[in-house]
């Protein structure tokens, strides 16, 4: 049996009595609402193991339900770090046409302590605001559901080096009451996940994070279902029957992921996005169109996970998807941003010439393994690693 302090313990209790007014409304799903996830990196790892999603597909599976994750580990409310030139979230919103807001929020804040609850319900709440004056959708203010902090996980038995989390629980339970103050002022959906965690955490022989605070694969799956009920009030089950379905989330989000999160934002967006080559081509004229694709194949894959929801299955097919931006290559010159010396030539020796140009020390011998006139597929000599 894992220890935790009293104190987190009973003021959960007491949360769990003041906010069972939210559990059977915390949402309302209607057909084709998107959704999408924000906060910390408890919102942020959900994309990997996906059985939020799954459940909510399942469950609804006529509602066509189309859920994008913009978690980002670290985030505050009034703190989201990000590289020059990210797409800001309102915008992000505006993007997927946004219905349905749940908010991760409250754990990173809560190391400023009791301090600093009156400074976030206050953040919270003007967040709450801006977001529902935006209309992201176009038509109608977002449905906003907040969620609470997990609990710190006690793995001091299985790890001496690992904190027990009493003093993080004092103050996560601050925080878990503040937000439920602001959802009762705010009218917004409210999902207790911080006293549920506790439970779980007691509940299970094995641990269900990997260093206190953030859920392994199991927790994720455990949790989900806390979060499942709290929004619709049901005992939805995160079954291995579902396997399959969270398969085509967990593929879904990683189409997503590629375009949310996209490697090297510099070149797309940041200060090496204006920077001009062979026609005057920038980075960013190929790069974020290439922003466009992934959206079309998140999108495609939205249907696969509708039709297994439904019982059914789809082929993807990735057919719709824009062309990428042809690109002629800098190589040999003719680049405003760079120089042939940088980009080279396209004149490559063989590879017995290439051997004559080594300089070896004494002793030592090279010869010639392979190269590309005995094997076509020989392209890249990083694959000779």
């Amino acid at each position: 049996m894992k220890n935790f302090s009293i104190f987190p313990l009973i003021a959960c209790i007491a949360l769990l009595a003041n906010s069972s007014a939210f559990a059977e409304t915390a949402v309302t799903l209607k057909k084709g609402d998107r959704i999408v996830y924000i906060g910390n990196s408890l919102a942020d790892r959900m994309q990997h193991d996906g059985w939020l999603e799954t459940i909510l597909q399942n469950e609804f599976a006529d509602q066509e339900l189309v859920i994008r994750n913009l978690g980002f580990s670290g985030d505050q409310v009034n703190n989201r770090p990000r590289n020059r030139g990210f797409t800001a979230a309102e915008d992000f919103f505006k993007h997927i046409g946004t219905d349905v807001i749940f908010v991760y929020f409250g754990y990173n804040e809560s190391f400023k302590g009791e301090g600093g609850v009156e400074g976030f319900k206050k953040d919270l709440g003007a967040m709450i605001d801006k977001y529902r004056a935006l209309k992201p959708n176009g038509e109608s203010e977002p449905r906003i559901v907040l969620f609470s902090p997990i609990a710190h996980e006690n793995l001091k038995p299985f790890n001496p080096a690992l904190s027990n989390g009493k003093a993080n629980n004092t103050r996560l339970a601050l925080y878990t009451k503040a937000i439920a103050d602001v959802a009762s002022a705010k009218n917004t959906g409210f999902v207790d996940i911080f006293g549920p965690s506790q439970a779980l955490y007691e509940a299970n022989k094995e641990p269900l994070t990997i260093n206190g605070v953030h859920l392994n694969e199991e927790g994720n799956r455990q949790l989900a279902e806390v979060m499942a009920k709290g929004l619709t009030g049901l005992d939805l089950k995160a079954s291995p029957e579902l396997e399959s379905l969270r398969e085509a989330v967990i593929d879904k989000n990683f189409h997503w992921y590629n375009r949310y999160r996209a490697t090297d934002g510099n070149d797309i967006w940041g200060g090496r996005s204006t920077l001009k080559f062979v026609d005057d081509q920038t980075n960013a004229e190929v790069l974020q169109h290439e922003l466009v694709m992934f959206d079309a194949m998140a999108a495609n894959r939205d249907k696969r996970i509708h039709a297994l929801a439904r019982g059914s299955d789809f082929i993807v097919d990735d057919k719709n998807v824009p062309k990428p931006i042809p690109v002629i290559s800098n190589v040999g010159g003719g680049s405003k941003s760079s120089n042939p010396d940088k980009e080279g030539s396209l004149e490559y020796v063989s590879g017995e010439e290439g051997i004559s140009k080594i300089e070896v020390a004494d002793g030592f011998e090279v010869g010639l393994y392979a190269d590309e006139t005995m094997d076509p597929g020989l392209v890249n000599p990083v694959q000779m690693q």
